[in-house]
Formats: C-alpha cells, sequence, structure tokens
C-alpha cells in the first residue's frame, strides 16, 4: 500500500513539472518571430474585449466590466512585455512604468501584476474570473479548457 501511495505521487509530481515546464520559457527568439497572444478566463467578462477595452485595463482605466474586477498580469522585463507595450499600448517599457509611477501617486492606481512565466500567466488567468494576460502566441496551444485567446 505505501508503495502506491509513494508511486502515485511521484507521478503526480512529474506531471506537474512537466506541465509548469511546458510554459515556463521565458519569451525567446521563436515567441519573437510570431508575436503575442491574449488571453482571458473563458468565465469571465472579457470574452469580447476588443484593442481599445485591452488598452484601457493595462493602463489602469477600466477596473471593473459587469461586476467583475479585472485582473490584468504583466510579465517581467523582457521582450514579450516590450512587444505587447509597443504593439498594444504605443509604449516602451520606460515610458510604461512612468505612467504608472504617476497613476499611482497621482490615483492611488495599483499596477498590474508581474508575473516571469507562461505558466505562471496562465494559472493566473484560469484562475481569476477577471483575469486578462498575454503569453507568447507558440504557447496558445497548451493553454487548456479555462483559458481561451481572445482576438484584438
Amino acid at each position: 500500500m505505501k508503495r502506491i501511495i509513494a508511486i502515485t505521487i511521484l507521478l503526480s509530481i512529474v506531471v506537474f513539472y512537466a506541465n509548469e515546464r511546458a510554459f515556463a520559457e521565458p519569451f525567446d527568439a521563436k515567441g519573437a518571430a510570431s508575436g503575442f497572444v491574449v488571453i482571458v478566463n473563458i468565465h469571465g467578462p472579457l470574452l469580447d474585449a476588443d484593442l481599445t477595452m485591452v488598452k484601457s485595463i493595462y493602463l489602469g482605466d477600466k477596473k471593473f466590466i459587469d461586476g467583475v474586477k479585472v485582473k490584468p498580469v504583466n510579465f517581467s522585463e523582457g521582450a514579450l512585455k516590450e512587444g505587447f507595450l509597443e504593439s498594444i499600448l504605443s509604449m516602451t517599457s520606460k515610458e510604461y512604468k512612468l505612467y504608472w509611477v504617476k497613476k499611482v501617486f497621482q490615483e492611488s492606481a495599483k499596477l498590474p501584476r508581474s508575473i516571469a512565466t507562461t505558466y505562471g500567466a496562465v494559472k493566473f488567468v484560469k484562475e481569476n474570473e477577471g483575469g486578462i494576460a498575454y503569453i507568447p502566441s507558440y504557447s496558445a496551444k497548451l493553454l487548456g479548457r479555462e483559458v481561451v485567446v481572445i482576438r484584438l
């Protein structure tokens, strides 16, 4: 009986780390070539979000949709974040930081959460009805059922 429990635990750990590694790579040249996609929770109010709404969410202007708190996620610094900021917000990372410094001091706004891996971003969106994130487009095929890609 102890052997079966030990094998079950070991298999669970292996499956968990295999899934985590599938999303763990940071944005690299492969991702840079194919861009990013914006993902949302399948049960949340962001399924019909368009470019204007995504912009207002990441600029901190849109905080609730249909009574649900919107929870955007940013990646830590890097090519993925730079690509998203330039494509969607027409800002560099430096401009985005300055924008948020002003917003925090003038409006007591809260910065979007920062996450380091694709796995972390997907997990966050799965667990939060108002979750929204961007991930490398090559990772979109690994999302699962609780997260969907929205078209901008």
